[in-house]
């Protein structure tokens, strides 16, 4: 019943197939000058649409001119676009060539499934040659005859170069590891070797000259198998303890044995002979054939836990309490150089001193984070503040008596140096500000001097904190943090951010000042009985702008605007009060502090 059901489905496949075939007939792109002709039969994947060569395939070549004498024929057949089953490739030479010529032939046998090789690849190269006007030599012949599985090495090897005088034979077994007894001659060099494997590992290395005397370099491999054999019985933890390690090595590069025959298997994946890469569908020739493998048993010497230096030190550290450099010290040990038992001492350690050193750490850490932020935001802000405040600034317009002229006429700013602009300061360097407020005094206000004085202050001592914290970065462990005082850091900042605040008062207080003298003299205006009161304000009033004016220090201006204020608007409030009793009061009064102490009473 199951031979029937096989014999439907394959019925079946070629049937849906052959709805969808398609026959390629013609000349066939195969890199040579003159093409050769191809028959095979293709259909279009439906998803990709790329066109799959499927059954069949026959490409023929017959030289001619340059190529006279040089025929070629490859068959086979293709599933779903991968090479599948027997394919043979002959080649046929008869006196072609220019310089040199050669008569004989070239065949290759090789087996495939899923375009991976797989069973049995015979090739044997037979021919003779001659240079021009000479004649020829002996026929020689090579002989590669090899077996794969899944595109793996596997199986007998056999090799005859009667071209190098070169020969070997052995065997992969399954999983493509070498086995058994390996015979490699290589005549021509007088060397011929025998390896010989016990559980596919490489057991002893026989050397001898063609006279059959052993040669230097034949060794015994007993201590490495003895290992090899000690590792297979251990557990993976009990090998990782005894420094075992079990590697399997494969390919031409690690491999000794695929080393020697890389040169026949490159002669399997000749291009010029066997078309791989016009032809397609050919896996093992796209990543080349695998496996060919040895094993290999390392073995690590460790150090001992009690000779490594910084483990004594950390221990001592550990013991005093002195946990940071313990903890240093525990993680410069190198790991891999100890016993992983010993490995887990440390570790088990560091484990019990993380959180403690964490704990130590934390405050760093965080302030590491913190200056810089901090910093940055109090940069930010203030130059946002100060750009907001000194658009509001204006310079006095001040005249001054022209003797020439006899005429008031606007006074010109000094400037400090050529190239710069006293007319707003405060977007000058700090430098010249300072020169334009002393060249230019009376055209500034006071306020405007003091904010420009503090916030160029303000941005130095950021500029300093910032280098303060700088000079206390500390490294740990690979990590950096900075140790400096967080509290003197605050501190500092906010003494110059107070004195800031303190000049932005300042002018608000200013502001005060000139709009209630001003509600003043309108009251004035519209009340003129009160002219005792208002000549002896106007002599406060002059007294009070005059010490402003003069700037002594920032806490002085502000007290000396906050008095200002007060008696201002004791006198605002006077102006809607009957004042008979306080003008006679005033009527003699002179000193300044008298007429102060009589209105605000």
């Amino acid at each position: 019943m199951k031979k029937i059901l096989s014999i439907f489905m394959i019925l079946f496949s070629i049937s849906a197939f052959s709805q969808t075939l398609k026959t390629f007939k013609g000349p066939f792109k195969d890199g040579k000058l003159q093409n050769g002709n191809a028959v095979y039969t293709y259909y279009e994947d439906p998803e990709t649409h790329e066109y799959l060569k499927h059954g069949t395939f026959k490409y023929t070549f017959n030289g001619k001119g340059d190529y006279q004498g040089f025929n070629q024929t490859i068959t086979g057949n293709f599933e779903k676009g991968l090479k599948t089953g027997t394919w043979t490739y002959s080649t046929i030479m008869t006196d072609f060539g220019i310089d040199t010529y050669f008569t004989g032939t070239v065949t290759l046998v090789a087996n495939y499934k899923n375009g991976y090789a797989d069973g049995n690849w015979k090739e044997v190269l037979s021919y003779k040659t001659k240079k021009r006007y000479n004649s020829y030599g002996p026929v020689k012949t090579t002989t590669i005859n090899m077996n794969f599985k899944n595109g793996y090495m596997v199986g007998a090897v056999n090799i005859n170069d009667e071209f190098t005088n070169f020969k070997v034979t052995g065997s992969y077994d399954n999983n493509s590891l070498c086995t058994g007894t390996w015979i490699i001659n290589d005549m021509n060099w007088d060397i011929n070797r025998e390896l010989i494997y016990k559980d596919n590992f490489l057991y002893e290395f026989i050397a001898r000259n063609n006279s059959g005397a052993v040669k230097k370099g034949s060794e015994k491999y007993q201590i490495d198998y003895d290992n090899y054999i000690k590792a297979k019985k251990m557990t993976v933890t009990e090998r990782e303890e005894a420094g075992l390690t079990i590697d399997t090595i494969c390919g031409s590069t690690l491999n000794v044995i695929t080393n020697h025959i890389d040169e026949y298997l490159s002669k399997l994946l000749n291009v010029e002979y066997f078309l791989y890469n016009y032809i397609g569908g050919d896996l093992s020739y796209k990543e080349g054939f695998k496996g060919g493998c040895d094993i290999k048993v390392t073995i690590k010497e460790f150090t001992p836990l009690a000779n490594i230096y910084e483990f004594s030190q950390a221990e001592a550290y550990y013991g005093e309490n002195d946990l940071l450099r313990a903890y240093e010290l525990y993680s410069k040990i190198k790991l891999d150089i100890i016993k992983p038992s010993e490995r887990k001492i440390v570790v088990e350690k560091m484990a019990i001193l993380s959180p403690k050193v964490d704990s130590l750490l934390d405050t760093y850490y965080k302030n590491s984070a913190f200056f810089p932020e901090y910093i940055k935001s109090q940069h930010d802000s203030l130059d946002a503040d100060f750009k907001t405040i000194k658009q509001k600034f204006k310079i006095k317009n001040i005249k001054e008596y022209n003797k020439n002229t006899r005429k008031y006429e606007e006074k010109e700013l000094k400037v400090p140096m050529y190239g710069y602009d006293c007319e707003k300061p405060w977007d000058e360097d700090y430098s010249i500000a300072i020169q334009c407020f002393k060249l230019n005094k009376d055209f500034y206000e006071p306020y405007q001097i003091a904010i420009t004085e503090y916030y160029n202050k303000f941005k130095e001592v950021l500029r300093e904190e910032e280098s303060n914290v700088k000079q206390s970065q500390t490294s740990f462990k690979y990590n950096t943090f900075y140790t400096y005082d967080k509290d003197k850091f605050l501190l500092n900042i906010s003494i110059a951010k107070n004195n800031y605040e303190k000049s932005k008062l300042m002018m608000a207080l200013a502001i005060k000042f000139e709009e209630k003298s001003k509600h003043i003299e309108t009251l004035n205006s519209q009340n003129k009985k009160n002219k005792i009161l208002f000549k002896k304000y106007n002599i406060v009033f002059q007294d009070y702008q005059k010490k402003y004016n003069a700037y002594p220090e920032l806490d002085k201006c502000i007290k000396i605007l906050n008095e200002s204020v007060v008696f201002f608007d004791k006198v605002i409030e006077l102006y809607s009060t009957d004042t008979k009793d306080i003008n006679k009061q005033l009527k003699n009064a002179e000193a300044i502090e008298q007429i102060i102490k009589i209105i605000i009473k």
